[in-house]
C-alpha cells in the first residue's frame, strides 16, 4: 500500500484538530510527513487560536492532554518535539 504524503503545514492542522476534538486523540498511520514539524509552531498556533489559547497557563506553560499515536509513519525532515 503506497504511503500518503502530508506535508507539515496539514501535520499541524491534523494536530489542532484533534486538539479541538472530545476524544483529544492525534492518530497518523501509515504516512509520510515531507517537512519539518516542530512543537514549538504548534504552540505558537495555540496562542493565536481564542479556543485553544485556554491550554496556555500564566506562566507561559503548554498544558497539553492528547493521546498521540504514530503508525507506520516517516519523517522527511526535521523534527523537534522539545
Amino acid at each position: 500500500m503506497e504511503k500518503r504524503v502530508i506535508t507539515s503545514e496539514e501535520f499541524y492542522k491534523e494536530f489542532i484538530d484533534a486538539l479541538k476534538s472530545e476524544k483529544k486523540v492525534f492518530k497518523l498511520e501509515n504516512c509520510i510527513i515531507n517537512g519539518n514539524v516542530d512543537i514549538l509552531e504548534v504552540y505558537k498556533r495555540i496562542e493565536n487560536d481564542e479556543e485553544l489559547r485556554k491550554l496556555i497557563d500564566k506562566d507561559s506553560n503548554l498544558n497539553l492532554y492528547i493521546e498521540i499515536d504514530f503508525i507506520d509513519v516517516e519523517f522527511k525532515g526535521h523534527v523537534k518535539f522539545t
